[in-house]
């Protein structure tokens, strides 16, 4: 059988045909190259967007925090922030005290709840608790500056089942350190979805615990001058001595109820 010769005109044909195959394989190529940096791009921007939205409210933790005057006036709105920022379904803060023999113990001291969740803060079962029980796990982690992070599904039974009855799927705990000692807690759950927390979020938000921690500090001291100074006013009020200060210039400026009493001129 004679071998077939193309004519010039399906030669040039051929070529043609696959020079458009060539190219169009490039275009496509091209084009998904296109679509992969456009996604990229777009990613990275969401990101950027995220962690910006993510500073600006840790900028107004902070800024509330260091601003109030105790943690019943800010936590609510901190907590608040918190909680539509990381879209949690609960926010919590624990404060530890000491007890009977100097035991620890820890109460819930503020809370935010998205719509539909259940609130516990006037839950007497969560004031004074000890850590143990389910808690143990929690102290363990935290009293040793780490957090502490878990689905619900993949704890022991008897914690799973603790967890569960609360309606929790999965949870993160930050400590709250002051001065290199395990102050207390703040906690996000999630009740209608497991989530784990990435490195990065994780990283934020113990910036925000850390300005908690802060604040909670300067709160007890205030408390504790508070207190002091309540402690004075009730000793020098109820002296039976007299008691007065005076200025440099030897002008009376205080002088307890005993002077009238003792001296027979009114305080006043």
């Amino acid at each position: 059988q004679e071998p077939h010769v193309f004519r010039p005109a399906a030669i040039q044909l051929a070529r043609n045909a696959s020079l458009a195959a060539a190219q169009a394989l490039g275009m496509g190529q091209l084009y998904r190259s296109l679509q992969d940096e456009l996604r990229q791009r777009l990613r990275a921007e969401q990101d950027l967007a995220e962690r910006e939205r993510i500073l600006e409210a840790l900028v107004e933790v902070q800024t509330r925090m260091l601003g109030g005057s105790g943690g019943t006036d800010v936590y609510p709105a901190v907590l608040k922030i918190l909680g539509e920022l990381t879209h949690a379904d609960r926010l919590y803060v624990f404060i530890n005290s000491t007890g009977y023999e100097d035991g620890l113990y820890t109460s819930l001291t503020a809370e935010w709840t998205a719509p539909g969740i259940r609130r516990e803060i006037d839950n007497p079962a969560l004031q004074n608790m000890t850590y143990s029980g389910m808690l143990q796990r929690v102290y363990e982690h935290l009293s040793n500056g780490q957090i502490y992070t878990a689905l619900v599904s993949d704890l022991p039974e008897e914690e799973r089942k603790s967890y569960s009855s609360q309606g929790i799927r999965s949870f993160l705990v930050l400590p709250l350190n002051s001065g290199g000692v395990f102050r207390g807690l703040i906690g996000f759950d999630d009740i209608y979805r497991e989530r784990v927390w990435s490195a990065g979020e994780i990283s934020l938000l113990q910036v925000a615990a850390a300005a908690i921690s802060m604040a909670q500090e300067r709160f007890d001291a205030i408390d504790a001058l508070r207190q002091s100074e309540e402690r004075f006013r009730a000793v020098v009020e109820t002296a039976t001595d007299v008691i007065f200060q005076i200025d440099l210039s030897g002008r009376f400026i205080f002088l307890n109820p005993s002077w009238e009493r003792v001296i027979g001129v009114p305080v006043s």
